[in-house]
């Protein structure tokens, strides 16, 4: 095994109440030199899993079996146990029916299939399954415009399962293959049945594109008790660190009075990273908290500052 340096370095000052403006910035140059010598290291990827997911992937049922599809792109296959058809350009299809389109299959008790002109809609009813690159939504009806590439399904659950993340909603809107939004939704990356933590929000919206989940009006619950509420929420969708605010903390003391932290996280380079916090004590004042960590082939350290300008 090669052998490996760990440096830790950890900054308390405490500013008296007559420092001059010019040391107070010394001061707190000290954080800001790790954050500036990071931006001049080479990044390399940190060994192993820090962001592990709660559990094994999960399995969804298997698409529906169906003849080859039509060589035409963009065309429809559709099959059921029974079929009605009318001079409208609407049919009408009852038990077990599959539509197929491209990589989207959609299976339902019952659908109406609409074509006036260049117009295509599915309005499907019953116990709905819809699967797709990646993607899985079941719900209890469900209306798709075929050339708005736009899909609407009540009470779903949806799967996303690259991401290993899974969700509830008494709406679900997906945009192609790559933007959902939810209302009144959950989202969890443990496995269904076992969800040690949740999102709930008001709004989700899911944009695959961009790796990004944002919430509003979001509860974050864990082992069953809320522990964190915010109006607006980002998040990854997947295991791949980003910049942000982390939960706030609060308590109080004797010592401190009302004792407030909001953290922010900098995610620098996948081998360093930063957090900036400011914290607020009634009885003693305002205090800046800094953490820079980093990993290398050589080792890794941490460097820690805290610096009150006025302690009370």
């Amino acid at each position: 095994m090669r052998p490996y340096r760990v440096f830790f370095l950890r900054l308390k000052l405490f500013v008296p109440t007559l420092i001059t403006r010019d040391e107070t910035l010394k001061a707190l140059g000290t954080l800001l030199l790790a954050l500036g010598l990071s931006l001049a290291c080479p990044a390399r990827a940190a060994e192993g899993d820090q962001y592990a997911l709660c559990g094994p992937g999960f399995a969804i049922p298997e698409l529906p079996s169906m003849p080859d599809p039509s060589p035409i792109i963009g065309a429809i296959d559709i099959e059921s146990d029974n079929a009605q058809l009318k001079d409208s350009g609407l049919s009408i299809l009852r038990g077990n029916v599959i539509v197929r389109r491209g990589t989207t299959f959609l299976s339902s008790d019952e659908v109406d299939y609409t074509r006036e002109g260049e117009r295509e809609a599915i309005d499907a009813r019953g116990s709905l399954q819809l699967w797709d690159q990646g993607l899985y939504l079941t719900g209890t009806r469900g209306q798709m415009e075929v050339s708005d590439e736009l899909t609407i399904v009540e009470n779903g659950d949806f799967y996303f399962l690259d991401a290993h993340a899974h969700g509830t909603a008494a709406r679900v809107q997906l945009s192609g293959n790559d933007l959902v939004k939810a209302n009144d939704a959950t989202y969890s990356t443990c496995n269904p049945g076992n969800e040690d933590w949740f999102l709930e929000a008001e709004r989700l919206r899911l944009d695959k594109t961009k790796n990004e989940g944002t919430g509003r009006n979001v509860w974050v619950t864990f082992k069953g008790v809320p522990i964190f509420f915010s109006p607006f929420l980002t998040f990854p969708l997947s295991d791949v660190r980003k910049s942000g605010f982390l939960a706030p903390s609060a308590g109080v003391s004797n010592s401190t009075g009302f004792d407030a932290t909001i953290p922010y996280y900098f995610n620098i380079a996948p081998n360093m990273d930063a957090t900036l916090g400011l914290r607020t004590m009634s009885e003693r004042g305002v205090e800046l908290q800094g953490e820079f960590r980093y990993l290398f082939g050589w080792g890794e350290g941490r460097l820690s500052s805290e610096i009150m300008a006025n302690d009370q």
